[in-house]
């Protein structure tokens, strides 16, 4: 019995937990009647998904922009010329397009993967499109 437990212990703990938890014992199993009067239920969309994570969301975003800032300090050090603003700029344009792409992708892509990210080759692809769309955006800038 405590080789079961231990087994379901190690699940538990391989398994995310899944963002909007559902309390089996609360809700009521519906008729077939009420299920054929009543819409499909269905899961959380992208954006309801985004809303539970903004904190998280926010503070990625602070994260890309400290690391950006970095990358302009250095950049400006290593060409005299270059004004730091105009480093900052290119830098956090970059940094926080590809930063959108990869991070706000794992909404919409791959929504069942447990490890909250793309698996694969759709992670590879985003990562990919992600750097791509952010020099993009720099060289744009």
């Amino acid at each position: 019995m405590k080789d079961l437990l231990d087994l379901q212990d190690k699940q538990d703990l391989t398994r995310a937990p899944h963002p909007f938890p559902v309390n089996s014992a609360t809700t009521a199993t519906p008729t077939s009647a009420e299920t054929a009067a009543a819409p499909a239920m269905q899961a959380p969309g992208a954006l309801a998904r985004i809303r539970g994570c903004l904190p998280g969301l926010a503070r990625h975003g602070l994260i890309v922009v400290g690391f950006c800032t970095l990358i302009a300090v250095v950049l400006w050090l290593s060409k005299p010329g270059q004004r730091f603003d105009t480093q900052l700029i290119y830098s956090v344009a970059t940094g926080l397009a590809s930063w959108m792409v990869i991070d706000f992708s794992r909404f919409f892509i791959d929504v069942k993967s447990p490890f909250d990210f793309p698996r694969g080759w759709r992670g590879v692809v985003v990562i990919f499109v992600g750097v791509c769309f952010g020099f993009v955006v720099g060289a744009l800038v």
